[in-house]
């Protein structure tokens, strides 16, 4: 999974995005978490600038995938705090 730098690791803004998205409270989010919580949150979605509704057909799961790829570093399919 992808891991914060020591600095983001302290912010409390960073983490309560990160909580928000964690809605199984694994520690990491999955692809499935992370769209669940831009379609409830609008703001959000706003802020991490990806759309509330992906889908296929309009472009915005391209979108979503370039985006979750390039924080999951690792390629294990999950964001780590």
């Amino acid at each position: 999974a992808a891991e914060a730098s020591d600095d983001d690791a302290e912010s409390p803004t960073l983490r309560n995005i990160f909580n928000r998205c964690d809605t199984d409270g694994s520690g990491s989010i999955n692809k499935r978490e992370l769209i669940k919580a831009c379609r409830a949150d609008p703001d959000l979605a706003a802020f991490l600038g990806l759309p509330r509704a992906i889908r296929q057909e309009d472009g915005s799961r391209t979108l979503f995938e370039r985006f979750f790829q390039g924080i999951d570093h690792n390629d294990d399919r999950q964001i780590s705090f």
